[in-house]
């Protein structure tokens, strides 16, 4: 699966995946993580364990964790589902 890291307005990053297969339906959006600056590190708080944080020495170590942890986590779906 394809994760994007998109940056908001307020510095933070969003993984998101866009028009994929998830759970037999085609979604549109799929919201993963928000990777979040934090005294000169990386926190990751993935949307289905907010209140528990990973802490990430840079950008790239928190993407790398985003990317190699996904599977493990439900995503907040945002937009429509179809069957297919």
């Amino acid at each position: 699966m394809k994760i994007e890291f998109n940056l908001e307005p307020d510095n933070t990053h969003s993984a998101l995946s866009f028009d994929v297969v998830y759970r037999g339906l085609l979604t549109e959006e799929l919201y993963w993580a928000d990777l979040i600056p934090a005294l000169g590190s990386y926190m990751v708080r993935w949307q289905d364990s907010y209140r528990e944080p990973v802490h990430c020495d840079t950008f790239e170590d928190a993407k790398r964790h985003v990317i190699d942890n996904y599977l493990i986590h439900t995503p907040h779906i945002n937009g429509k589902q179809f069957r297919i």
